[in-house]
C-alpha cells in the first residue's frame, strides 16, 4: 500500500502493512495503523461453451471452447466432462474425440459457483463404402430414372451428393432422380 501526504491508503497487493503517521513539527508525536489490503473478489455470473452441438464423424477430433461471465472474474478455472466417454471423450483443454457412435454430452463447469454448459455431440461411423442402386442402367431422353444408394456397414448415416459428370447427356437432382 502507499499513502500520500493527506492520509489516503492506495492498495496495491493483498497483503499487511503499517502505515504511520507522524507529526511533522515534533517527530515525538505519531501512531501507527495496520492496514489490511485485500483482493477484490469479482464472482463468477456463467459460463457459455461454442459451439453447443457437434456432429462428428468416429476418429474426429473438434476443439470446443468456454467463456467465463464477467471476463474479470477471478477465478476463471473451468473443468471438461463427458457423459459417455465411450462416445466422445475430451480432455482438460477441451478437445472433444469421437470413439463410436452415439450421442453424448460434453459439460464445462466453472470452479467458482459450479455453473456449467453444455455441447451436445452425435457422434456417426465412417462410411465404408456406397453402392449406387437404380431401376436401370440407362434412361431415355426426356425420362426419368430415379436412384438409390446403400452404406456399408450397416446402419452408417451420411449426406449423399448427388453429381452429373455430364450434364449435357443427364442430369441428377439432389433426391437422385436422373433426367435424360
Amino acid at each position: 500500500a502507499v499513502v500520500n501526504d493527506k492520509g489516503t491508503v492506495t492498495a496495491l497487493v493483498p497483503g499487511t502493512t503499517k502505515v504511520t503517521a507522524t507529526s511533522n513539527e515534533d517527530n515525538s508525536f505519531s501512531d501507527v495503523c495496520i492496514v489490511n489490503v485485500e483482493q477484490v473478489v469479482t464472482n463468477v455470473t456463467g459460463i457459455t461453451v461454442s459451439p453447443a452441438s457437434l456432429n462428428m464423424t468416429v476418429g474426429d477430433k473438434q476443439q470446443l471452447s468456454a467463456t467465463i461471465k464477467p471476463a474479470d472474474a477471478t477465478n476463471g478455472e473451468y473443468s471438461w466432462s463427458t457423459s459417455d466417454a465411450n462416445i466422445a471423450s475430451v480432455t482438460a483443454d477441451g478437445l472433444v474425440t469421437a470413439v463410436s457412435a452415439g450421442s453424448a454430452t460434453i459439460c464445462v463447469t466453472s470452479k467458482d459457483g459450479g455453473y456449467h454448459a453444455n455441447c451436445n455431440v452425435k457422434v456417426r461411423n465412417k462410411v465404408d463404402k456406397i453402392t449406387v442402386k437404380g431401376s436401370q442402367d440407362y434412361v431415355y431422353i426426356g425420362k426419368t430414372v430415379q436412384l438409390s444408394y446403400e452404406l456399408e456397414p450397416a446402419g452408417v448415416e451420411a449426406e449423399i451428393e448427388w453429381v452429373s459428370m455430364n450434364t449435357d447427356a443427364a442430369t441428377v437432382s439432389s433426391s437422385g432422380v436422373v433426367t435424360g
